[in-house]
């Protein structure tokens, strides 16, 4: 059955590329330019320097200075706190890629594994003030605010989770993850920038077929060139909503970037269950704001 669906899948993106060339052409050229300019600048030497320090065994001294706080408040281990750090500053697809090395060099149980992968796959800071508050909103919005919409739903749905796993110390016998460094860096950012191509021509498909409401599906299908979209028109309170919404989901290909990463299927599932809760709460905050303006 997959067989046949890879088969039929194969010959329809086929005709596609025959049937609208200039639009996959444009596509291609702004997932390049995308990867080139912003992907690779924004994640590769985080990606270098985690690989560095997971080889290494360094997590633990890394963490540190957050962990008495963080276990605190989540329960996390040293290598957890790690994983959260290190995913809230650096964003997609960092927290499932370091998530998930820690759980195969049983650095991370299982359960609190599960329970990070529900909120530790974020857009990253510098993401969320340069890109989303200047570029895209023109610096109408106060950062503070988009700090606060963006970052609360993961932090509560990390908080309420919490309670559903429980956080054993022991993981088993640490191995090291001395593989190479470079090598596997440079993998994992190709393989970023052929999702981050793949599904930017995508939106540059639905842009050229002009499917209702293409705007706000090219956001669910790739988050930078989507937000594009949906404020180029100016910003409105449907715009602000749409733009947390956004954020906060990720869109299918950060989760086709995370899914890649996460190599136990069962981890996979947890992604999913916590972008469905951190919608669900981002829905209930910006109602409430609303109400209360």
């Amino acid at each position: 059955m997959k067989k046949i669906f890879l088969s039929v899948l194969c010959i329809l993106s086929i005709g596609i590329i025959l049937s609208f060339p200039a639009a996959v052409i444009s596509g291609v050229k702004s997932g390049i330019r995308l990867s080139l300019y912003q992907v690779i600048p924004a994640l590769f030497p985080f990606i270098l320097i985690a690989n560095i320090i997971t080889s290494q065994n360094l997590t633990e001294n890394i963490a540190r200075i957050f962990y008495p706080v963080l276990h605190g408040i989540y329960g996390l281990s040293p290598n957890g706190t790690f994983a959260m750090i290190l995913s809230f500053l650096s964003g997609f697809p960092m927290g499932a890629k370091t998530i998930s090395e820690l759980y195969q060099m049983k650095k991370l149980s299982f359960s609190e594994s599960a329970h990070l992968m529900t909120f530790c796959n974020n857009c990253s800071l510098s993401f969320v003030v340069n890109y989303i508050g200047f570029s895209c909103l023109c610096d109408k919005v106060p950062v503070s605010e988009l700090i606060f919409f963006i970052y609360l739903p993961p932090a509560l749905t990390g908080l309420i989770n919490r309670f559903f796993f429980s956080h054993k110390t022991e993981c088993g016998i640490q191995q090291s993850g001395a593989n190479g460094i470079i090598q596997p860096a440079v993998a994992s950012i190709t393989k970023i920038c052929v999702f981050v191509i793949l599904f930017s021509t995508a939106v540059s498909l639905l842009q050229n077929w002009q499917i209702p409401y293409w705007r706000n599906l090219s956001s669910l299908f790739e988050i930078t060139t989507g937000l594009k979209y949906i404020t180029e028109n100016g910003i409105f309170p449907n715009t602000f909503f749409c733009v947390i919404l956004s954020a906060v989901f990720g869109g299918i290909s950060t989760m086709a970037q995370c899914f890649s990463f996460i190599s136990d299927a069962a981890l996979k599932k947890f992604y999913i269950y916590g972008k469905l809760e951190q919608c669900l709460i981002t829905v209930i905050m910006i109602s409430t704001a609303y109400l209360f303006k």
